[in-house]
C-alpha cells in the first residue's frame, strides 16, 4: 500500500506526523509540491494519502497510530 504525506515548511503538525510515521517504520513519500496538492483539493498540511484513500491530520494520526 503506498503512503505519500503532504506537508510544507515549517508546519509543527507536518513535523509530528512526519516523525511518527519514521518511529512506526512506515514506508512512505513526501509531497511538498503545492500544485499537487491543489490538484487533489488540500486546502491544509500535513495530510496522508493512504492507498486510494486521503485523511486529514486527524484521521492521519489515528490511522498511524493503529500501525
Amino acid at each position: 500500500m503506498k503512503v505519500i504525506l503532504f506537508t510544507q515548511e515549517g508546519c509543527n503538525k507536518c513535523d509530528l506526523l512526519k516523525a511518527q510515521l519514521v518511529k512506526k517504520k512506515i514506508d512512505f513519500e513526501e509531497v511538498t509540491d503545492v500544485n499537487t496538492m491543489v490538484s487533489l483539493g488540500l486546502t491544509k498540511t500535513p495530510a496522508l494519502k493512504v492507498g486510494d484513500e486521503l485523511l486529514d491530520y486527524n484521521k492521519a494520526v489515528e490511522w498511524v497510530f493503529k500501525q
